[in-house]
């Protein structure tokens, strides 16, 4: 392997809640991403054996494209999203868990009325909240770590690519910059659905360091991945995008 990695930015705190929806960070850039040809024998999953050769140089992770981060994500503001569950009075306790997580943040930041109304501005008390909220987590990796685990064992019966729940969140805290979460929250409250599709196939971890990797055989990156994947570079993730050739 020697086309080095796509570099990650510095950490854009990126803000558009209050202001007029704002382009994705990194969206517009021309992007030519550096491809790495990896003669290798394989037979089955082309990701897995992808995952076998990353874990063969000490990365460790899964292939979930994306369910890992963004399980994380959600277990960060998990007890917020159970104390404002917008649907808790009807009983759907499975919310937090298992709703789409780039449309349960403006939901339940709005509320039950909000949604009735069709509010499409998330209050920025909310989103205070929220930020607050994911400052406080980051230094409890114990804590969201089982609310990690609990993500995935409601996730595993509906999501395909659901993470196992063996993943250390301690690492991924540790390796993913502070920056990165607030930054998808803002993201994620525009109610646009902004990436929700496009994340790479595996979601690694080495040594403080986080790696996202899409694994390619004869086809070409996605419309979506080419949103995607830059944003999250932007928002200072690492990237590689390696095509399997059949040894």
């Amino acid at each position: 392997m020697d086309c080095g990695k796509e570099k990650a930015g510095q950490g854009v705190y990126w803000r558009g809640t209050d202001t007029a929806p704002l382009p994705l960070p990194g969206a517009g850039r021309q992007w030519s991403p550096c491809e790495e040809r990896v003669g290798i024998p394989f037979s089955g999953s082309p990701e897995n054996a992808a995952l076998g050769l990353m874990k063969s140089e000490g990365w460790c992770g899964e292939h979930t494209e994306g369910n890992t981060i963004r399980s994380i994500f959600r277990a960060l503001i998990l007890p917020y999203l159970i104390d404002r569950n917008p649907y808790q009075g009807i009983g759907d306790r499975a919310t937090p868990f298992l709703h789409a997580i780039h449309y349960l943040v403006p939901m339940t930041a709005v509320g039950i009325d909000g949604i009735i109304r069709n509010e499409k501005r998330v209050d920025a008390a909310a989103m205070a909240a929220m930020h607050g909220l994911i400052n406080d987590r980051i230094s409890e990796a114990d804590s969201v770590q089982r609310d990690f685990e609990k993500i995935c064992f409601e996730s595993g019966a509906v999501w395909p690519k659901a993470p196992s729940g063996k993943a250390s969140v301690k690492q991924f805290l540790e390796a993913v910059p502070v920056s990165f979460w607030h930054s998808l929250l803002e993201i994620y409250s525009r109610y646009d659905g902004s990436l929700s599709n496009g994340w790479p196939d595996l979601e690694l971890v080495k040594e403080g360091q986080v790696l996202l990797v899409e694994v390619k055989v004869q086809d070409r990156l996605t419309a979506h991945q080419r949103v995607t994947i830059p944003t999250l570079i932007a928002l200072g993730l690492n990237f590689r995008l390696l095509r399997l050739i059949r040894a």
